[in-house]
């Protein structure tokens, strides 16, 4: 970003989160690369945060200042872009229990509420227990039984059985 004066300047160097950093999962493709999206006022930047094998809605504010993160919890949420208005954003959220669904998020300052608008993956999830007696399972192992458990579910369905 350049400031009045032609100079680079940092809007996150006090902040101790990696703006490169992703979850990896079966649900989701491994990309190191910043996700950027100025809100339409020009006055924040939305990005998407990895956290202890987690991805976070957050934002800076664009003249500097604190970290804002909008989502917390054992859930990965990938930003995809910002409405005309500003008042909410597309995003995919997955968790280790649930797959990954296209949800809008309320943006309002603090915490954004995401609701579901998909349901891609209800039929399968309805016939299936993803994590029961699972509790102290790796987040890794689950996704893998999810994974497993789609590829019975299409390899049944083209085969009649």
């Amino acid at each position: 970003m350049r400031s009045e004066n032609g100079n680079a300047r940092s809007l996150t160097a006090k902040e101790d989160h990696c703006l490169t950093a992703t979850p990896m999962s079966d649900t989701a493709e491994v990309g190191f690369s910043a996700v950027l999206e100025w809100s339409p006022d020009g006055k924040r930047i939305y990005t998407q945060i990895g956290w202890h094998g987690e991805c976070h809605l957050a934002s800076v504010p664009a003249a500097g200042g604190a970290l804002t993160m909008h989502m917390e919890g054992p859930i990965n949420g990938r930003l995809g872009n910002i409405a005309g208005d500003g008042r909410s954003a597309a995003l995919v959220v997955g968790s280790p229990t649930k797959l990954d669904e296209i949800h809008v998020a309320e943006l309002g300052g603090g915490k954004a509420r995401t609701t579901a608008i998909s349901d891609l993956n209800g039929p399968l999830l309805g016939q299936r227990d993803v994590c029961r007696g699972c509790n102290n399972a790796s987040r890794v192992d689950l996704e893998r039984a999810v994974a497993r458990e789609r590829w019975r579910a299409i390899y049944h369905q083209g085969s009649g059985n």
